[in-house]
């Protein structure tokens, strides 16, 4: 009997992990594949179904990714492993280096070279100069990946991401929109750094998670390729901030005001450039497209988080 194919996703009871298991899970009786989410904790809705197995593993540890990626035709790196204090910020960036040399020294002995997507992100422009040490994780991350996929060890492509947002299967997020959204709920005033008046690209959890589903059902012919992944918005800071206003104004009944600030001394110089992107051959190998706003996309979270109170 051939054995079905095995989709791994590491960080996989994450954020975006999460939303990817539940997409693929969805699929899974039509591919027959087997989809393995991997991650510290256990989902927070399993799947009632079982067209998903759960493998509980703390991937911050030394050696224990070879065992979870043993026998996987697909790999997915969504390892992010970030300081739990901060709303976005803190990641680990050796424990997902490290992470993806497990996965590449595991699939050395493997039958055939398995197929690995990496989550990447998009790069301010002009570049920094001296990019956030978020930046310098994910292009090493990429590097490794490339090195391994001219050495034939690997197949695979690297999904660089706008900014994420949204309500998935892994819950609301802790990012910027998150953010925003809590504190309007909260009757506090949304803050804009002054400088910071910059352009975003925001793509919903459940684009993403779409995203990695086309990436990793691809026949062969993209392997090694770097992708822009950018949303169905691409907007000023400000306007996000308004936008997220004039929802909770709308669902409150309460004035939410946008004020511009000075930045935090941790501000770093990515902040205060443009982060754009062009998601056209992405779409083109995939015929992926983006499809929920940011404005929809934060009326989910308000119904969510009022709901949740």
């Amino acid at each position: 009997m051939t054995p079905r194919p095995r989709t791994v996703v590491l960080g996989g009871t994450g954020y975006i992990g999460a939303e990817l298991v539940a997409a693929l899970g969805a699929d899974a009786g039509r591919t027959g594949e087997e989809v393995v989410a991997v991650g510290r904790r256990a989902p927070d809705r399993p799947d009632p179904q079982g067209r998903t197995t759960t493998v509980r593993c703390d991937l911050s540890r030394p050696g224990s990714t070879t065992r979870v990626v043993q026998g996987a035709d697909t790999v997915v790196h969504l390892v992010a492993h970030t300081d739990p204090t901060s709303s976005w910020r803190g990641s680990d960036g050796a424990t997902e280096v490290r992470v993806l040399r497990e996965v590449l020294s595991a699939a050395a002995h493997a039958d055939a070279p398995p197929r690995v997507l990496l989550a990447s992100t998009l790069v301010p422009s002009p570049p920094s100069p001296e990019p956030s040490g978020h930046e310098r994780t994910k292009r090493a991350l990429e590097d490794l990946l490339a090195e391994a996929v001219t050495d034939g060890r690997v197949r695979g492509a690297a999904l660089r991401l706008g900014t994420v947002f949204g309500l998935g299967a892994g819950g609301p997020g802790r990012g910027l929109v998150a953010t925003l959204v809590g504190r309007a709920l909260a009757g506090e005033p949304l803050t804009v750094w002054r400088g910071a008046e910059v352009t975003r690209t925001l793509v919903h959890v459940r684009d993403v998670a779409a995203a990695f589903a086309r990436a990793a059902r691809l026949a062969d012919g993209a392997d090694g390729a770097v992708w822009s992944v950018p949303g169905a918005d691409e907007l000023p800071v400000p306007r996000v901030a308004e936008i997220v206003a004039e929802e909770v104004g709308a669902a409150t009944g309460r004035p939410v005001p946008v004020e511009l600030v000075s930045p935090p001394p941790w501000a770093v110089a990515a902040d205060f450039r443009d982060v754009r992107a062009d998601g056209a051959p992405f779409r083109r190998a995939t015929g992926w497209q983006p499809r929920t706003t940011l404005r929809a996309g934060v009326r989910d979270l308000i119904a969510h988080a009022r709901a949740a109170a």
